[in-house]
């Protein structure tokens, strides 16, 4: 059997230190790529998820301010000035279909344009 000197035990603790060195290294490389991996998976799973519930709660949202908005138009066709300006819309279209002049269409635009303005937006332009 062969001895081994000095030189050579430090040779062979080197390449054992060296041996070890990079295999800790290559661990701590594999088992971050493999956490950065299981990461990205999760992040996008909650993104998903993220996302299907604020297309839901948008959903919703709108879903509850169109009832609001139809609930408002509908008051104001019931309140004193929407049924008074559907009157007039009424009044302006019969004679129009009546008479069929330039006064009347332009009256009826005017008052039919005001009840509807009226019913979309609260507002009235003509006072």
């Amino acid at each position: 059997m062969r001895e081994f000197g000095g030189g050579q035990w430090l040779l062979l603790w080197f390449f054992i230190t060296l041996g070890v060195t990079c295999g800790n290294l290559l661990s701590n490389a594999i088992t971050s790529a493999a956490v950065a991996y299981q990461l990205q998976v999760a992040m996008s799973e909650v993104t998903e998820s993220f996302k299907e519930t604020s297309a839901e709660a948008r959903q919703e949202a709108q879903a509850a301010a169109e009832r609001r908005q139809a609930e408002q138009r509908e008051r104001r066709r019931e309140s004193d000035r929407g049924q008074s300006l559907a009157r007039q819309c009424q009044d302006w279209r019969a004679a129009h279909e009546d008479m069929d002049t330039y006064t009347t269409r332009t009256k009826m635009n005017e008052y039919c344009g005001a009840y509807r303005e009226y019913i979309r937006t609260g507002r009235v332009s003509r006072e």
